[in-house]
């Protein structure tokens, strides 16, 4: 884990192997370090988190699976989430929309907890910024 200085806007990373098992410890770092929220809205946004985390770490592990990705939190106002992964990248405006039982409605998902969620993608890689909810469990 980095922190301070240097770090740009965020508090601290976490850089965590390309693993789905590093999903839960990044969760529970990130609910001990962000402000508490209800149930329903706890629920939502770390699913939204882990789908987004499971995307990277999939793209990752195809890129380079020796790589990481990194977990920044931004701890100022408005508080984020940001997750970035070095893989191929892709175009957010051209994901097709699941149908049936195919995988691939995790990105649907996030964008419907957090529709002001941001994707930034190039042929280095991808990072998705999740915008904390506020104490009523909205997005900020």
């Amino acid at each position: 884990m980095t922190s301070g200085a240097g770090a740009g806007p965020f508090t601290y990373t976490l850089r965590l192997q390309p693993d789905l098992a590093a999903i839960a410890y990044a969760r529970l770092v990130l609910r001990r370090s962000l402000p508490e929220l209800d149930e329903t809205a706890d629920a939502l946004f770390f699913g939204a988190v882990t789908e987004i985390m499971s995307n990277a770490i999939n793209a990752q592990v195809a890129a380079d699976p020796l790589g990481s990705i990194a977990v920044g939190v931004c701890t100022t106002d408005p508080l984020s989430i940001s997750i970035t992964d070095h893989g191929t990248g892709f175009d957010p405006a051209a994901v097709p929309l699941p149908t049936g039982d195919e995988s691939g409605f995790g990105l649907q998902i996030a964008r419907s907890v957090c529709p002001d969620m941001t994707i930034s993608s190039s042929g280095s890689g991808t990072t998705v910024t999740l915008p904390y909810p506020n104490h009523r469990g909205h997005a900020a």
